[in-house]
């Protein structure tokens, strides 16, 4: 009898192993940290800030090729972030730079006004991680507790779930193939961290894709993106780039009255490099 019943309990526990084991606790934490994160965009609306951009080019024997330094001032155009280049290493724009950039801009706009769900050729692209998408395609895990920068946080690790997703997109793509860690502040359910690791490596040196987040709280009741830090494969083979590690730091922060919506600053990560070994 009695082996029969450790049987029958070990037959009812395989479903739950196989399924992954995610946490129901995890899954909670995370379902509430995107609801205040959507309250946390209504206030991000009366902020904008300086964005400073800093990208090394590498070839596949990791050798430095190219160094490039951009600034762009984050602004917001019918309630989304856009980004206009104000210099490039150190060089601010010529008047016929500004000229091409503000024409940029006012496309954009009108682009956005005519159809909103549709990214318009005037953008300028950023790679992203939606943080819903990851409730859509991961399994999460309770991994530990950590103070980050002051702030006792959870810390959720995650997961693809197993199975066929349809590709919308590749953003879609890029987190079901990816792991994640998320440091959760435990005050205010809002992210301090968010680490994001490809689960394969790609491009000529063979490199994992890695995206790293990080938030800040100002005025004491809205948390404003403060550091992304990148490492991206590319195609590249000999002396053009294999891959690139970038850095983006944001400061300048100001304060301005709008009633326009905006959408969170932190699912860019960057500027898409081009394949030029020069930019």
């Amino acid at each position: 009898m009695t082996i029969r019943l450790y049987f029958l309990c070990v037959v009812a526990l395989l479903p739950a192993a196989l399924a992954g084991g995610e946490s129901a606790e995890a899954r909670s934490l995370i379902d509430r940290s995107v609801a205040a994160e959507a309250q946390n965009r209504e206030r991000m609306v009366n902020y904008l800030f300086l964005e400073e951009v800093t990208r090394k080019s590498f070839d596949r024997e990791k050798r430095l090729i190219h160094t490039q330094r951009s600034a762009f001032e984050v602004i917001f155009i019918e309630g989304k972030p856009a980004f206009r280049r104000v210099s490039v290493n150190g060089r601010r724009l010529s008047e016929e730079e500004e000229q091409a950039e503000s024409a940029r801009l006012r496309q954009l706009a009108e682009d956005r006004r005519r159809a909103p769900e549709i990214a318009s050729p005037a953008e300028d692209r950023r790679r992203a991680h939606p943080y819903q998408l990851f409730r859509r395609y991961h399994e999460f895990t309770m991994a530990s507790e950590d103070v980050v920068e002051g702030r006792p946080c959870w810390v959720v690790t995650s997961k693809p779930r197993r199975g066929r997703h349809n590709e919308e997109g590749p953003d879609h793509e890029r987190i079901m193939n990816a792991t994640a860690k998320f440091w959760i502040d435990k005050e205010t359910l809002i992210r301090v961290r968010m680490d994001v690791t490809a689960i394969k490596p790609s491009g000529g040196a063979k490199v994992n894709e890695f995206t790293s987040y990080q938030w800040g709280q100002r005025d004491g009741s809205v948390w404003l993106i403060t550091a992304i830090r990148t490492l991206l494969p590319l195609s590249g083979g000999g002396r053009t780039p294999a891959y690139y590690e970038g850095e983006q730091t944001y400061s300048n922060y100001r304060r301005f009255a709008s009633e326009s919506s905006v959408s969170a600053i932190e699912e860019f990560a960057g500027p898409v490099p081009d394949k030029s070994p020069n930019h």
